[in-house]
């Protein structure tokens, strides 16, 4: 069993990083994000109304400082507000792989998103605090600038100057484990770890500064044989855009999208797995098994849109007749 990993044996930290909570590693669905970007943005305007008193006050804004539970629509809040464009694209493509968000933020926002990530020991607290999901926000943009790297084999130092002074845990070009980590969405940095020194299906590393790193061409192999690892995704049809990982290593080229899960138990272990047809020709979303939940949708495409809302889509056997069942994105294999 190998010691518990700790900041230090990723990478260098200063006094004024923004390091990330290095237990928090795994898949995160939108709604749980939404509800961390709601918290964050509330004690920023929280911080700022008692700094600035009654000149804030009088501006026309909207008040965050209310719990997510108690708003009538919290969604459309955030929606008003223009960071939060940011912290969604960070979730698109950072988390869910869609490619439309891949360039969406520069270091210019990065530089405007410091100011709320940084303001003071308030907000520190809501970050780093096990009872605020606000952590969330700075892990998922440590998503995004990973898989950045892993799409498009960047270097970050050269268009990110942010990155290198304030997000030591963001490697430059290779990965350190904290972003495997991420990007296999598994929930604890140590099982990348004990992967280095797997007799079989071993993750290759190499030490910078006495670090592990993995190259991306490693990482890449790696990675793509991960049930959890959800792959960069274009709903653009043939000729359009696509993603590195399609050029370097796995995806064969598509005209459409393909969902797909595997049994991983039972009599049916092994089993592929597609979205589900019903009688009436459509599929079905649901976020709960309830008949009464089920939102009942015509096509694959649009199967994904609610996919990257925390939706579940019922999916059952492809070659032979399997019972149902919802499954969640981080499940789903996209081709």
């Amino acid at each position: 069993m190998t010691k518990k990993i700790d900041s230090e044996s990723i990478a260098e930290t200063r006094s004024y990083s923004l390091i990330p909570r290095l237990d928090v590693t795994g898949f995160i669905d939108h709604k749980t994000y939404q509800k961390a970007c709601f918290t964050l943005i509330g004690a920023v305007e929280l911080a700022s109304s008692e700094t600035f008193g009654k000149a804030i006050q009088e501006m026309e804004h909207n008040a965050f400082v209310e719990t997510w539970d108690y708003v009538e629509n919290p969604e459309e809040m955030l929606e008003s507000v223009p960071i939060y464009k940011l912290f969604d694209a960070m979730y698109q493509y950072g988390q869910l792989g869609n490619i439309a968000f891949q360039r969406t933020l520069s270091d210019d926002d990065l530089l405007r998103m410091l100011p709320i990530l940084h303001m003071n020991d308030f907000i520190y607290e809501q970050l780093f605090s096990a009872e605020s999901p606000s952590y969330l926000v700075l892990t998922m943009l440590h998503k995004y600038l990973a898989r950045l790297k892993l799409d498009l084999g960047i270097n970050l130092d050269e268009d990110w100057d942010t990155v290198s002074v304030f997000f030591p845990f963001a490697h430059a070009e290779d990965f350190n484990l904290y972003e495997i980590a991420l990007l296999a969405n598994v929930k604890n940095v140590n099982s990348i770890r004990n992967a280095a020194y797997s007799q079989e299906d071993r993750l290759q590393t190499f030490k910078e500064d006495g670090k592990q790193l993995v190259t991306r061409f490693d990482a890449i192999e790696w990675l793509t044989k991960r049930k959890h690892f959800v792959e960069s995704f274009s709903l653009e049809i043939e000729g359009g855009t696509k993603s590195p990982l399609d050029r370097v290593s796995v995806t064969p080229k598509r005209s459409q999208t393909i969902l797909t899960y595997i049994t991983r138990s039972g009599k049916n272990q092994g089993q592929i797995q597609v979205p589900h047809k019903h009688s009436n020709g459509k599929y079905v979303v649901s976020m709960t098994r309830f008949a009464e939940d089920y939102i009942y949708i015509d096509s694959i495409e649009d199967i994904l849109g609610y996919l990257q809302k925390g939706y579940k889509v019922r999916m059952s056997g492809r070659d032979i007749k399997t019972p149902a069942s919802l499954v969640g994105l981080s499940s789903i294999k996209i081709n």
